[in-house]
């Protein structure tokens, strides 16, 4: 087989009900320079002989049989194994319409540091309906409007690894992984380390890929996460945040505070986990890490919800004992 263009990989696990959509979108594609890398993470329903099936038919697509090891160790052996000189990452229960690739651009004539986003829809994987769209004009980002396309375009909160094409040879010189250690925000956190390489960003007008959501339990934000793996993944995305505001020159304040507050919702969320699984010994060292952080709680954390808002205060005002059984209170509510 030629090197292809384009590399696309797709961690597979459990998803016999949607793998076949999401594998025929990407063999209708109207380019077709491309190979597809299909991941199967020790499912335990028929996704493995799905993705044979399809190998069999297809040369461009090689499957990758792994032990159960999670989706951050699937996708790091689909970049292993990657040939393409761009790579792209399409999730299992998702689908492309047949100009994803298309609407990447002129491949062939790129230069190596570049990242390219498109847009995206939300689909309510239940009644089929679009919930919401991320949409971008075409639009060439350079080294003089950088900071204020970033922060036009709100790019910093799109750590989604999907609607991106990454160039490979930049992700295996600097050996960009997706992190093993957490499950969490992983994906936002290999996003940022990729960006610290590029010069320009291009924008493409195209909506192509469609995002299913299932809702509820079936979605892996609703999921709860141990708390320190959220505080770990708080740590190194704000120090990327931090290295990439200063790297692209953003200087909107608006936007500074915006994205600040997102990042510093991890750690916020991070509280929440510690709440639902810790003993109160341990939440109490937890909340009193947060409440020492007066810096963070000041300028990072604006949230614009009376929830939000009515935590900053009491996380400000009040000794931890109080807070220990309000937050107990709250955590009991919502369960």
């Amino acid at each position: 087989m030629e090197t292809p263009q384009i590399s696309i990989v797709v961690p597979v696990y459990n998803v016999e009900k949607y793998l076949e959509r999401c594998i025929d979108s990407i063999l209708a594609q109207t380019f077709t320079d491309f190979e597809l890398l299909l991941i199967n993470d020790g499912s335990k329903d028929s996704s493995g002989l799905i993705c044979d099936k399809y190998a069999e038919k297809d040369s461009r697509i090689r499957v990758f049989h792994k032990e159960n090891g999670g989706v951050s160790r699937a996708r790091n052996l689909g970049i292993s194994n990657a040939r393409g000189r761009w790579l792209c990452f399409i999730d299992s229960d998702d689908w492309v319409d047949k100009e994803y690739l298309h609407c990447f651009g002129d491949v062939f004539n790129y230069s190596d540091d570049i990242i390219v986003i498109q847009g995206m829809e939300r689909i309510d994987g239940i009644q089929g309906r679009t919930l919401w769209q991320v949409k971008y004009p075409n639009k060439c980002l350079g080294k003089t409007d950088l900071g204020n396309g970033i922060a036009h375009f709100r790019l910093l909160h799109s750590g989604f690894p999907y609607l991106k094409l990454f160039n490979l040879s930049i992700i295996k010189k600097y050996r960009i992984l997706f992190d093993t250690k957490i499950s969490y925000h992983e994906d936002h956190l290999y996003v940022f380390n990729y960006l610290k390489y590029v010069t320009r960003i291009y924008l493409s007008e195209g909506v192509a890929y469609k995002y299913m959501y299932n809702g509820g339990c079936s979605s892996l934000s609703s999921k709860t996460h141990p708390y320190l793996e959220s505080e770990y993944a708080y740590q190194c995305i704000s120090a990327q945040l931090n290295k990439l505001l200063e790297y692209f020159n953003v200087e909107n304040e608006v936007y500074i505070r915006q994205i600040s507050h997102f990042v510093y919702q991890i750690r916020i969320e991070g509280l929440f986990f510690c709440y639902l699984q810790e003993c109160r010994k341990k939440r109490m060292e937890y909340l009193q890490k947060l409440k020492d952080d007066t810096e963070g709680i000041q300028k990072k954390y604006n949230p614009e919800s009376l929830g939000g808002k009515f935590l900053k205060w009491v996380l400000k005002t009040f000794p931890v004992f109080f807070l220990d059984r309000l937050l107990l209170l709250y955590v009991s509510v919502k369960k």
